[in-house]
């Protein structure tokens, strides 16, 4: 049941005329678009004529009409399946580069957002969704949908949640009914796009044949907005819709009336374990949003005929990428058109490993994730020694840093005498004081150094050098909410239920575990883990695609982490033996 709407504060949306939107019109009508059109400068040329049906009306249960444009073959005797891509970012064909796509200038003349050069796509697709000049000479129709509430699909907008599965349950079963359909309707896209998937999705239209989620968390709070209990607004999420004299969520008001998780993040959470149709889902360990959220999701689903594979760039490159649309073709055939291509022997998990000073593992098959063969090691801190070892301090020590200047860091190393790999849950105990006030805000990171004790990167879009840069997992908690339900923890993986919260006395000494976002890394001998903790958090995004994200820290005090004897604060490290 949907969380009451009445509740939900909204705020106006920002106007289609605004510098940022780059609206391009609404313009009812069919058109054909012919083989070898070129439809933005820099894109692929069209490698069949396609229909292009633009804004299209679709009625919802609730009378509120959304607007899809369409893109399928010419020849309408011969029925297709139907590829929706549902988005708040604007599902039109943008004349210009799409402002809201991201920061295209990072990467120079000829990208259309980082990773992706103009020549891998047609133009056609919007900003993380299918692109039509691919999937439509393939045989397949492709339906680009404004949300609720997106420029000119009515009603008041809502961030994820029930009401906008709902409206994807309703498009999907409109679009199943169509003359030109065969009756099997499939959703792909990444972050948003995928978000959305996973609660389309748990509602299980009846014409929906598969599910591609190519990246995008599945649980609002635990995954981006409240992680650890710590508001993030709105650092790095889009939270804006445009539509003229529109409304939309005030994510971060309901935030600062939400810190506990109750039944308005219950409906922002999606119950993908009542997914029954085929899933192939991607990730990545650099993900600074959807890691986390995507394995966990895959996890739960409900379906056993479930793919995943885990890649090492960011996922818009990915997605664009020629092997991997044509990987997704294979899953879309033998599910929307019964093509005997052999899909089912596609491996379950192919999983990438990084190697941040030397050549990643890519696709490397595994039978499941997470791995069955990880040897789960406690290391040890030492504040005495700011160390981590395989062996417990017996001696009592500890060390302060400021928990509020946005500066301070405790940083604990472990120095690897030999090869080694980590793929999995990472789960991080301190014993914690704060010193002056009553709470405390800890942001963690595992960092990767060299032998020297300098940071090492991995980036996932190379020619940037920059965008989503990866030194390692992180996470984050708030100590007063640091309670755990044992019976959904397992010893590397916390499950907090974020529902009461616990103040700290004066001198009072605590547990508090901290799961880090699931990593596969390798390290070489000499190599150095750095645990760093922190009251900040650790990463930033460049070049105005976001700035470093805002959160809603509560840290006033000095931060005491205490080891040894009877505080044996140490991390659980999932080691994988290396052959």
């Amino acid at each position: 049941m949907a969380f009451d709407s009445n509740k939900i504060i909204f705020r106006k949306s920002p106007s289609l005329s605004d510098p940022t939107c780059n609206y391009n019109g609404f313009a009812p009508g069919k058109t054909i678009l012919k083989k070898g059109t070129v439809c933005k400068e820099g894109h692929k040329p069209l490698e069949s004529d396609i229909l292009y049906d633009r804004d299209v009306a679709i009625k919802m249960r609730d009378g509120v009409t959304l607007y899809a444009d369409i893109f399928r073959p010419t020849d309408e005797s011969v029925p297709v399946p139907a590829i929706l891509n549902s988005t708040s970012f604007g599902k039109g064909k943008r004349e210009d580069k799409n402002k809201n796509g991201g920061p295209a200038s990072l990467c120079g003349p000829g990208y259309e957002v980082p990773g992706v050069k103009c020549s891998m796509t047609s133009g056609l697709n919007s900003f993380e969704s299918t692109d039509p000049g691919f999937f439509v000479p393939n045989g397949y129709a492709v339906v680009n949908l404004d949300i609720r509430g997106a420029y000119m699909s009515e009603g008041k907008n809502h961030y994820f949640g029930v009401q906008e599965a709902q409206d994807d349950y309703d498009v999907i079963e409109w679009l199943a009914g169509q003359p030109w359909c065969n009756g099997r309707v499939t959703m792909t896209g990444n972050s948003w796009l995928g978000i959305d998937q996973w609660f389309a999705g748990a509602e299980c239209p009846p014409h929906l044949a598969c599910l591609a989620p190519w990246e995008g968390w599945h649980d609002m709070y635990r995954d981006e907005y409240m992680v650890g209990g710590i508001p993030n607004y709105p650092g790095f999420r889009f939270n804006n819709v445009y539509r003229d004299n529109g409304e939309m969520e005030d994510v971060i008001q309901m935030c600062l009336n939400h810190p506990l998780f109750d039944e308005y993040w219950d409906d922002k959470q999606a119950k993908a374990e009542k997914i029954n149709v085929p899933v192939y889902a991607t990730a990545s360990w650099t993900s600074p949003v959807h890691t986390q959220g995507t394995l966990l999701a895959w996890r739960k689903l409900g379906t056993e005929k479930k793919w995943l594979r885990v890649h090492n760039a960011q996922e818009w490159g990915d997605t664009y990428n020629p092997v991997n649309e044509a990987d997704m073709l294979k899953f879309f055939d033998f599910y929307m058109k019964d093509k005997d291509n052999g899909w089912e022997e596609t491996p379950k998990v192919r999983l990438s490993v990084l190697d941040n000073a030397g050549e990643d593992i890519v696709g490397r098959i595994e039978a499941d994730f997470p791995l069955e063969r990880q040897q789960l090691t406690e290391l040890h801190l030492d504040a005495q020694t700011m160390t981590i070892g395989k062996d417990a301090p017996a001696q009592e020590a500890q060390v302060t840093y400021c928990g509020w200047d946005g500066e301070s860091k405790a940083c604990f190393r472990y120095t690897f005498e030999e090869e080694a790999e980590i793929v999995g849950y990472i789960n991080v105990k301190l014993f914690v004081e704060s010193m002056g006030y009553n709470d405390m805000d800890l942001f963690v990171r595992a960092a990767v150094l060299d032998a020297d004790g300098n940071p090492l990167i991995h980036y996932p879009v190379p020619e940037t050098k920059q965008f989503c840069s990866y030194n390692g997992p992180v996470s984050r908690q708030r100590v007063s909410l640091r309670a755990i339900d044992p019976e959904k923890s397992t010893v590397n993986e916390p499950f907090h239920p974020f529902n009461k919260e616990e103040k700290l006395l004066p001198g009072e000494i605590v547990p508090v575990e901290i799961g880090l976002f699931p990593t596969g890394m390798r390290f070489h001998k000499g190599q150095i883990l750095e645990l760093q903790i922190a009251g900040f958090p650790f990463f930033e995004l460049p070049g105005g695609f976001g700035k470093t994200m805002k959160t809603g820290t509560d840290n006033n005090g000095s931060h005491i982490i205490h080891t040894g004897g009877e505080y044996d604060s140490k991390m659980i490290v999932p080691f994988i033996p290396v052959e």
